[in-house]
């Protein structure tokens, strides 16, 4: 019973013969081994806090895309102005790509204006015979003509062009044949690579949506999964998770009811005897690209919004900067594949969304176009045969001298008006059919070569303002994804104070307070821009951004500035760091209470590596245990 008393006693005596040191040497607590009493103590604040200026725009520069690195011409550190070329990557197929392009270009062009002069010249030509029938028509009209010497001659003549017709109408014939089963297997092969484009659409869909809904809790599949970092994702910007999700819910309902219908349109592909006569089903397979082009497009939006909430993720014990990293590596990945998917005729995972929707429309254009040409070809050739045929029977009844001879002659003639009329049409048809399409074609090198040319300027990395370079990522001759950081910038002209506050004198400030920051003697204002909700479990210090009004001309980006607050008079309790206790970010002691110990919420003021000083909840004598 004495000793119970005496120990207080011994306290107290200890703490008030130290009141004018500080806390740490006079409130020793090496004497208590399983419990302590609740002191009070008296101490006169005048507390600075040190921190760094920052940027307050921070940028991670990447190349649209993969390749290899062969410059970096910024070192970290080094200030850069807006527009300077800070890296490139190599260019060279890239180049042989555009130089090829253009040799093409040239060589199409070389072929229009050829196919353009020898039409011309064929039309020149026939436009003349046009007018030597015509005159040869109102010949005979006239009588002028030897009757005999003319039918003879041109029953000769009438009978080599039954056989030159006859010729070319075999020809003809065999080439519309030819030409259907070539369209006919070219028409099965777009198909046949368009069903692969949906198949590997519907992977890359999946794989994403599955992706984002384990990373952001979306559906109640994947939900408490990543627990111990959810809060850490997205921190610098919350609002991005809400958009990420309503994104997320549209995007998975309509994939849904896609996949439900591509699954359906597979398997009535994979029964399906013959895809290219069934019209309904081309239909359906070009109704289905359509639609995969649209997902993707509505998963390429979502992709960059989960790339950038990962990037405002808040590093922490249990979600680390390597892993913030992993994921948004990730999260490129999938938006270079979505890219790849939307722009590219083929990549890594071989899909042809576009290029089998091109493909589809190109080949219903140009293969009606290319056969209905042959067929009016065929049918001008059977004319010509027929014309031909009927032509030696006129001749061959004009050798029998009847009275109507001259008529006869003038008729033939006149068909034969009417025949070179026919085939100057036809040759202007024909030259204007040609010449389309060795222009289409040249519209199609024209686009490869303009994006060549695109991708020699995306090749290049620039500076998007004038900053300092904070982060060299990458270095030459290493390999990077597209929009992979290589380089970080900040702008060091819009800068912000962070400094770090003990946990429990946070509650002296508040978002927007207006302090004032000194270094030596230049003083600038500002006010709390975050107090960001948790504290270091180290360090007990909670991190504070001060965006300043105005940065004087002498304070540099990580210059180290001193705030000092106004002094204050403090009186609180003070308890061991050791007896306290943390669960859910709330600190708690053990109390005894008739021979018992319950648990007390605390709230901390000031703590160092020994002692704390709480400022609610307990009382003087209160017995707390270790």
């Amino acid at each position: 019973m004495e000793k119970k008393i005496i120990l207080p006693l011994l306290m107290v005596a200890l703490i008030l013969s130290g009141c004018n040191s500080n806390v740490k040497q006079n409130l020793s607590i090496s004497n208590f081994s399983k419990t302590y009493t609740v002191t009070s103590w008296n101490i006169l604040s005048n507390n600075s806090y040190v921190g760094n200026l920052q940027s307050q725009n921070t940028t991670f520069l990447g190349f649209k895309l993969p390749w290899r690195i062969t410059n970096i011409y910024a070192k970290e550190w080094n200030i850069v102005k807006k527009w300077q070329l800070l890296a490139t990557l190599d260019g060279n197929e890239i180049k042989t790509q555009y130089n090829s392009t253009k040799q093409i270009l040239a060589s199409l062009w070389s072929m229009y204006n050829n196919t353009k002069k020898m039409f011309d010249a064929k039309i020149q030509s026939t436009r003349a015979k046009v007018a030597q029938v015509e005159a040869g028509m109102q010949w005979i009209k006239t009588g002028v003509w030897d009757t005999q010497k003319i039918t003879i001659e041109q029953l000769k003549t009438a009978k080599e062009q039954i056989n030159q017709a006859k010729i070319w109408l075999e020809t003809m014939k065999t080439n519309l044949v030819h030409t259907k089963q070539v369209l006919k297997q070219k028409e099965q092969d777009i198909y046949s690579n368009s069903k692969n484009a949906i198949s590997q659409t519907k992977i890359l869909l999946n794989n994403f949506l599955v992706f984002t809904d384990q990373l952001f809790w979306i559906s109640d599949k994947y939900r408490g999964k990543n627990s111990n970092f959810i809060s850490y994702l997205s921190a610098k910007n919350t609002a991005l998770k809400s958009t990420i999700k309503n994104k997320w819910l549209v995007l998975n309902s309509k994939y849904q009811t896609w996949k439900k219908n591509t699954n359906t349109l597979l398997n009535d592909i994979k029964n399906s005897k013959s895809v290219v006569n069934d019209k309904k089903l081309k239909q359906r397979i070009y109704d289905n690209l359509k639609q995969s082009k649209e997902l993707l497009v509505l998963s390429r939006e979502l992709a960059s919004k989960v790339f950038t909430a990962v990037d405002s993720s808040v590093a922490s014990r249990s979600f680390p900067q390597t892993m913030i990293n992993q994921y948004k590596k990730q999260s490129s990945i999938y938006q270079n594949n979505i890219e790849s998917a939307l722009l590219t005729a083929k990549w890594n995972f071989i899909m042809w969304v576009k290029w089998s929707i091109q493909n589809i429309e190109n080949f219903q254009k140009q293969s009606s176009m290319q056969l209905n040409l042959l067929q009016k070809k065929y049918e001008l050739t059977q004319a010509d045969y027929k014309t031909a045929q009927q032509i030696y029977k006129q001749y061959k009844a004009m050798s029998a001298w009847k009275v109507n001879e001259v008529n006869t002659k003038y008729e033939v003639a006149k068909q034969q008006y009417q025949q070179a009329l026919q085939w100057l049409q036809a040759l202007k048809e024909q030259e204007q059919t040609q010449l389309s399409q060795i222009k289409s074609q040249i519209d199609q090198v024209k686009w490869n070569r303009n994006l060549a040319a695109v991708n020699l300027w995306n090749i290049r990395l620039y500076s998007p303002y004038a900053g300092v370079i904070t982060k060299k990522i990458w270095n030459i001759w290493q390999v990077v994804w597209a929009w992979m950081p290589v380089l970080a910038i900040a702008n060091y002209k819009q800068l912000k104070w962070v400094f770090y506050i003990p946990l429990g004198e946070t509650r002296k400030l508040k978002a927007w307070d207006k302090i004032i920051v000194k270094w030596l003697w230049e003083t600038t204002s500002g006010n709390i821009s975050v107090i960001y909700p948790s504290a270091n479990p180290i360090s007990k210090k909670i991190q504070v951004e001060v965006k300043l009004n105005k940065v004087p001309k002498n304070w540099v980006l990580w210059m180290y500035i001193t705030w000092y607050p106004k002094d204050s008079n403090y009186t609180w309790l003070v308890i061991p760091y050791d007896t306290i206790t943390y669960r859910y970010w709330k600190a708690y002691v053990l109390v005894k209470n008739n021979k018992k110990f319950k648990e007390k919420n605390i709230t901390l003021w000031k703590c160092n590596a020994d002692i704390c000083i709480v400022k609610n909840w307990l009382k003087y004598w209160d017995t707390i245990k270790e």
